[in-house]
């Protein structure tokens, strides 16, 4: 489980960045060619709810889908969130991890999420095939 924390470290990190650098570029042209892949500008952009965060209401969330659970490392990344609680479900866009464009990607990956001082990591693959990905908080463990 040391692993998660490195997940979520580096989610953190990711997600300044490519905010950052959204930031410092907002033409919002996307004229440069996008290559049809995970990113496309189709409207089939990602979103995760979380249910059952009553308890952390106010608190700061980051999260990140990985490929292994084992490994989650910033090769196993592919998609992240952050933000704060504002109710006890939570919605958030899911952004691409290298280029922090909204994530139209699919498939069935492992969740890691950080709340607050918290890191819980989900118990199985879940998938991502719908425009929004329903989990329960129950659907995580704590990571020790």
């Amino acid at each position: 489980m040391k692993n998660v924390f490195k997940l979520l470290g580096i989610i953190a990190l990711v997600a300044v960045s490519a905010f950052s650098m959204a930031a410092c570029d907002s033409s919002g042209n996307d004229s440069s060619g996008n290559d049809g892949g995970s990113n496309g500008g189709g409207g089939n952009e990602k979103s995760i709810r979380i249910t059952g965060l009553d308890e952390f209401y106010g608190s700061s969330y980051q999260l990140g889908l990985a490929t292994s659970v084992d490994k989650l490392y910033a090769e196993d990344l592919v998609s992240f969130a952050e933000g704060t609680i504002r109710s006890g479900t939570q919605t958030a866009p899911l952004l691409d991890y290298k280029t922090g464009d909204p994530w139209t990607g699919s498939g069935s990956y492992y969740v890691g999420v950080y709340l607050d001082r918290d890191a819980f990591v989900t118990k199985s693959r879940k998938s991502f095939n719908s425009s929004v990905t329903t989990l329960s908080i129950d659907d995580f463990d704590y990571a020790d």
